[in-house]
């Protein structure tokens, strides 16, 4: 049959190293008590049970479950997602350095060959967007401990082209400096993309599904008529629906099987968290989380970005049209019977229709906190993770960034040292000109509500329910980007 053409339309995480469980067991714990079941995948928490059964009848004492999980069976299944990635990586995530107490800061191994080391950044600065990371990452920048390379800007996990190879070769000098002596220093990354890891941003976790969906597309497209109808009067299928009946489904499905495969939830574990504990392995990283209200952070992303306000103005009544726009198509996912989560985690993949989202909602979707931070709980513990409020980033400066420094087990500022970094960064708004209507800011409240609380509860941060109810700043002409 032939086809018709469619026209179709793409936080601050530090992380400084930890202590971990024994060697090939990966611990994921609550600060004061265990990652609750309904945050760890089943195959990880059986896996946990398991442990600590074999533990009791051994008489060992056991890790603190549920979130147990088998190193060997993370890393095969992070290799059958992106091979590149871990064959790249530390042979077995195992590392000369980065553990709590240990002279080197940083993960890094050494070739068995010719000696040379190689690190992974010890800290991550991860987003989000629009919520004062840059200018974070700029004052961390001057700190003495810090150390940045050619890779420290790289937008690594989030960019699908990437590769591990030279990832690792791009913290060479980085790597070669603490082996000269400097064992202390901590390797800084800074992506501010890395946090929300909707489809767009974790392609990496999704290249099975990359792999069906192009050349099916191709093949619908190169199968396509110029007339409604075939030589002999078939009826054409148009190319819309060649991609949803045949392409889509096929893509997902590949996508799926790779996560049954290997035992795991593929809506909650496939993703840039698994890759990066994967590499990481028993070395675990601290996270630290820039969050700002998230009505405010897509007002100030909508003006921040040309290919928004050029479609809808850029004015008042432009957000408004975007902002109905954006909302109006994920509630159209949701009513495609998927469920609020996999629309925010794989939003394009469900059809043509969420395909001809302007953007996919991406900017909707980063405000979403509590999706990615559900993520990255899965993989890494709680007491690893120190959540930052950018007001506080905002209004607070030095005392939230000695806080920072503190978890991060750096020495603090000296009075020199700090003068000199507190004015590090910019300091730009770029919604300082236009105040939003009081209907945006109504349906987007309304949207983010049920994710804010779901949030507070996840955090334990009452908080972070102030965004329900305070009304989004009209404009905000010193702050932080």
């Amino acid at each position: 049959m032939a086809v018709a053409m469619m026209t179709t339309v793409v936080l601050l995480f530090v992380v400084g190293v930890f202590d971990s469980t024994p060697h090939g067991v990966v611990h994921a714990s609550m600060q004061g008590g265990a990652v609750p079941a309904s945050t760890a995948p089943q195959s990880l928490q059986q896996s946990g049970q398991q442990q600590q059964q074999q533990a009791a009848s051994t008489g060992q004492a056991a890790a603190v479950g549920p979130g147990l999980v088998e190193l060997t069976k993370l890393r095969a299944y992070a290799a059958a997602l992106d091979e590149e990635l871990i064959a790249n990586a530390a042979p077995g995530a195992t590392y000369v350095g980065g553990s709590k107490g240990q002279e080197m800061r940083n993960p890094c191994w050494r070739d068995p060959t010719s000696k040379a080391l190689s690190c992974v950044p010890g800290a991550y600065i991860m987003g989000t967007f629009h919520a004062g990371a840059t200018s974070l990452a700029a004052k961390l920048s001057r700190h003495p401990q810090v150390l940045l390379d050619q890779m420290s800007h790289s937008q690594f996990w989030a960019e699908d082209g990437k590769k591990m190879a030279d990832f690792v070769d791009g913290f060479s000098a980085a790597a070669k400096e603490i082996d000269d002596g400097a064992k202390s220093k901590l390797i800084l990354e800074v992506s501010q993309s890395t946090l929300a890891f909707y489809l767009a941003s974790g392609a990496k976790a999704h290249r099975h599904f990359s792999a069906v969906i192009g050349p099916c597309f191709r093949n619908c497209s190169e199968n396509s008529a110029a007339h409604s109808h075939t030589q002999d009067g078939e009826e054409n299928i148009d190319m819309e629906t060649c991609m949803g009946t045949m392409c889509y489904p096929a893509a997902r499905e590949a996508d799926m099987k790779v996560a049954t495969d290997h035992g795991y939830d593929y809506v909650r574990d496939q993703n840039n968290p698994t890759l990066m504990r994967a590499v990481y392995g028993n070395t675990l990283p601290r996270l630290v989380v820039v969050l700002r209200n998230p009505v405010a952070r897509i007002h100030s992303a909508f003006f921040g970005y040309p290919h928004y306000y050029e479609k809808h103005g850029r004015h008042q009544a432009g957000f408004l049209a975007y902002v109905k726009e954006q909302v109006a198509g994920f509630r159209a996912c949701e009513a495609g019977g998927h469920s609020s989560d996999e629309c925010a985690l794989l939003f394009e993949t469900f059809g043509p229709t969420q395909e001809k989202v302007y953007f996919h909602c991406d900017q909707l979707l980063r405000g979403m906190y509590t999706v990615w931070m559900e993520g990255w709980l899965r993989a890494f513990p709680r007491e690893v993770i120190h959540v930052v409020h950018a007001e506080d980033l905002f209004t607070k400066t030095q005392d939230t960034v000695n806080g920072i420094i503190a978890f991060l087990g750096l020495e603090p500022f000296d009075t020199a040292g700090w003068e000199a970094a507190k004015f590090a960064g910019p300091t730009r708004s770029y919604a300082a000109d236009q105040a939003m209507l009081p209907e945006a800011n109504q349906i987007l409240a309304d949207f983010y509500r049920p994710f804010n609380d779901r949030l507070a509860a996840l955090l334990e941060d009452e908080r972070v329910k102030e965004w329900n109810t305070r009304k989004a700043p009209a404009s905000m002409r010193t702050r932080l980007s």
